[in-house]
């Protein structure tokens, strides 16, 4: 059996940021979707440098209050189940097993 993450990991490239603007409307949601799943903690997760990648959104203004920090590597995921994954790249691509996969762009 996998481990289990409870949480709501979201992707950062191509995701929370599509070409050089912060996804607004996947924001918004987010606060619904935190509640909708009794106020599970929302993870930033990145395939790339989590450093880097968390003063890129601080720097496009990411309403920070919203996650819990710092970004995540998304070495940490593999091989894990996840509540819920948000990312432009589907979860079984990236070795990832997700009780609920959403594309970015999907209605959430």
């Amino acid at each position: 059996p996998r481990e289990k993450m409870t949480g709501i990991f979201v992707d950062v490239d191509g995701t929370l940021i599509q070409g050089k603007r912060l996804n607004a409307d996947l924001i918004h949601d987010l606060e619904d979707l935190k509640k909708d799943n009794g106020g599970l903690a929302i993870f930033i997760v990145t395939g790339g440098n989590p450093e880097a990648a968390q003063e890129r959104l601080t720097e496009l203004k990411l309403p920070l209050h919203l996650f819990t920090l710092p970004v995540l590597s998304k070495e940490l995921l593999r091989g894990k189940e996840v509540s819920v994954l948000i990312d432009d790249t589907p979860a079984s691509f990236q070795g990832i097993k997700a009780d609920r996969y959403i594309y970015p762009n999907d209605p959430l």
